[in-house]
């Protein structure tokens, strides 16, 4: 198990913004160190990750003091490793200017608290797979879940291939092949939902008030959107979808969700090969 000596504290309440202040006291009378430095040696988390997908959803925000910590450590995480990042960031405790939320991302957090035990609205929040929230800079403790998950089949590999088709004024096509698989439970994967998000391109972005006014921080695979292209019954059956503006993003990932949004199969479309690819 790969451990950390970071201690266990909340952002915030962050259903008020105005908590953000309380809990930056907090922190400067508890000796907490913001600053982030990368806390496994080189390699020793890459080793230990297996091959199966694994999927990092971070809700941040640009207004939390202790978001640039979870911010700088999914970068890493997309540096390093082959784990599918996604970074959400909420409007409901934000910036007024320069801001990279959207609604969507508060909607899709508020979901989570709901359908997973224990759950509440907070950043940074990290969800693994669509099944567990933990806090975002608790490295050690969602590491350790992300490991584990990658060894074991939780979430399936996707089969995603360009479509060789020109359609005028129409973006890339691509074909997504659905083969029955095993849930963790030993049930026939069935009834999933087909996800998919829209990642823009990573930026490092000087934040213009709050908290972390004037720090510079680097945001990577930012959900601008996503769309449900449909829903699996389980049987073997190819699905098509386009991308019409590509061009606009840097890649985009395709999710199979349960009616309870756990994840189960997943792949990343790199925009550049248009491969997919974990």
């Amino acid at each position: 198990m790969i451990k950390t000596p970071l201690r266990s504290l909340l952002c915030a309440s962050l259903l008020l913004a105005a908590l953000a202040f309380t809990s930056t006291a907090f922190a400067q009378r508890s000796g907490v160190n913001l600053k982030y430095t990368y806390p496994f040696m080189d390699g020793e988390l890459e080793e230990s990750l297996g091959e199966n997908p694994v999927v990092v959803e971070l809700f941040s925000s640009q207004a939390c003091s202790f978001c640039p910590m979870a911010d700088h450590f999914v970068e890493d995480l997309k540096k390093r490793t082959n784990l599918i990042i996604l970074a959400c960031h909420v409007d409901y405790f934000d910036v007024r200017v320069g801001s990279i939320s959207t609604p969507e991302c508060s909607n899709r957090q508020r979901s989570y608290a709901q359908s997973i035990r224990g759950a509440t609205l907070y950043t940074p929040q990290i969800i693994i797979n669509g099944r567990a929230d933990y806090v975002g800079y608790e490295f050690d403790r969602f590491i350790d879940l992300a490991i584990e998950e990658s060894q074991k089949p939780v979430v399936q590999p996707l089969i995603v291939k360009p479509v060789a088709e020109d359609i005028p004024g129409s973006g890339p096509r691509f074909e997504l092949d659905l083969v029955p698989f095993k849930l963790g439970s030993g049930e026939d994967a069935t009834n999933l939902d087909i996800f998919l998000y829209l990642l823009d391109p990573d930026r490092v972005i000087s934040v213009s008030e709050g908290e972390n006014k004037g720090q510079k921080l680097p945001y990577v695979n930012i959900v601008r959107e996503s769309q449900r292209v449909g829903n699996w019954d389980g049987t073997p059956q190819k699905v098509s979808f386009t991308i019409d503006v590509f061009e606009n993003y840097q890649s985009a990932v395709v999710l199979l969700k349960t009616k309870r949004g756990q994840i189960v199969a997943a792949q990343q479309i790199n925009k550049d090969n248009k491969e997919g690819e974990k």
